[in-house]
């Protein structure tokens, strides 16, 4: 395999050799210097989470995942568009968030396991109540029990040094014709001229392996047992893989279905005792709700929202003053440790909500100002911890047109 690209980890210090296949467009690690720490050092031991075993900006990342509901719609992917009937038995490999197992045992009853050794999946799985094997598949003390419907794995393969082990373990783990979902990046989407924050984001040294090819995971898969995959691509430039283990037919879709908003909401008011989750299921409707210009079920969200607001940060949605004078005393707070950071599209949402029932156009614009001042500030505070939120983005700068217009 030729050489690729030498990137070293700014997060470990790791120089890591990619080569590219010729065959499949896969690029694969061929040789490692090691950093000054690895992934697994950067692991806490199991216990439970506290800001003492996390660091601030390792805190604010998994806020972001948490509060903004990044990761909701792919984790709960392959139970609201893909398993016909929904699964019975769901197992989450690497399953962080842990979103895709508390819906499909909310919404459908299901059976759901999940393996991750990281604190987000140990945070989330004693937030929502769902079971957790603390480590790596298949390299599991306990046992998983009787076969799965369906596996799913969000951006897990790139980091496995066996891919073909994990993939027949995967096979045995699965009913006949069981589906394995799989998302991951795409290594048809770079090339030696890719922007290097792009490189680093998808080859990401120090812990991906293999970033593949849709053909390179195509033909593994079938050598694996799965000879019918569906492959999709997403915006970002990672796709996804259906695999039916011992079909003919590869799977099929269907729309998403409303019970994913239903979840959302019954989640909001049995979570309310938690700051971040309840932000989050929270900004997964408030979002739905203003792209589809649904402005009653919207006026119920954020009375939910400014009762969240209140009982956990203190702020008051309809105190405009308070909110504005509230941001200059976070000047200080690099890491918003005293923000809840869907607050922008909260006060977006107040204000947009505000111009479409001929309200008051006044303090509809005065809350795109604050949208907009708000939004700036979470953002940079997620750009500096490496992270970055694309609707968050939209509506700071659809804030800000509105608010100068």
């Amino acid at each position: 395999m030729p050489f690729f690209v030498r990137l070293i980890s700014p997060q470990y210090g790791t120089i890591r050799d990619y080569h590219h296949c010729t065959t499949c467009n896969s690029i694969a690690v061929i040789s490692d210097i090691p950093g000054n720490k690895s992934p697994q050092q950067n692991s806490a031991a199991a216990g439970t989470v506290t800001a003492e075993t996390l660091s601030p900006s390792a805190l604010l990342g998994q806020r972001h995942m948490i509060e903004l509901g990044t990761n909701f719609t792919v984790q709960t992917f392959a139970s609201t568009q893909v398993c016909r009937p929904p699964p019975k038995r769901l197992l989450d490999i690497g399953c962080g968030l842990g979103i895709g197992l508390d819906y499909a045992s909310h919404a459908f009853s299901c059976e759901v396991v999940g393996i991750d050794p990281g604190l987000l999946a140990l945070r989330s799985a004693e937030a929502l109540g769902f079971p957790l094997i603390r480590g790596y598949f298949p390299h599991v003390d306990a046992g998983l029990g009787a076969p799965f419907d369906c596996i799913e794995g969000w951006e897990v393969i790139e980091h496995i040094d066996a891919p073909m082990d994990f993939l027949e373990a995967a096979r045995e783990s699965l009913i006949e014709g069981g589906l394995l979902a799989l998302s991951t990046p795409n290594a048809d989407t770079i090339n030696r001229d890719t922007a290097p924050s792009v490189l680093l984001s998808a080859l990401s040294p120090g812990e991906h392996r293999i970033v593949f090819s849709p053909r390179g995971l195509s033909a593994l898969l079938t050598r694996a047992g799965f000879p019918a995959t569906c492959l999709l691509q997403d915006k970002r430039g990672h796709f996804f893989t259906l695999s039916l283990r011992d079909a003919s037919e590869p799977p099929s879709l269907r729309p998403p279905e409303d019970s994913l908003l239903t979840y959302c909401r019954e989640r909001s008011v049995e979570m309310a005792h938690d700051a971040h989750f309840s932000a989050g299921f929270l900004t997964k409707l408030t979002v739905a709700y203003l792209a589809g210009g649904d402005w009653p079920d919207l006026r119920k969200t954020l009375a939910g929202a400014d009762q969240m607001l209140k009982a956990h940060w203190g702020i008051d949605l309809e105190d405009r003053p308070g909110i504005r004078a509230r941001l200059a005393r976070t000047e200080g707070d690099r890491y918003l440790t005293n923000v809840p950071l869907p607050l922008p599209l909260l006060l977006f949402a107040q204000g947009r909500l505000l111009q479409a029932t001929d309200s008051d156009q006044k303090a509809a614009r005065d809350y795109m100002s604050l949208a907009s001042l708000w939004g700036q500030q979470v953002v940079e505070a997620l750009e500096q911890v490496g992270n970055s939120d694309q609707i968050l983005l939209n509506i700071t700068q659809r804030a800000t047109a509105i608010a100068v217009a």
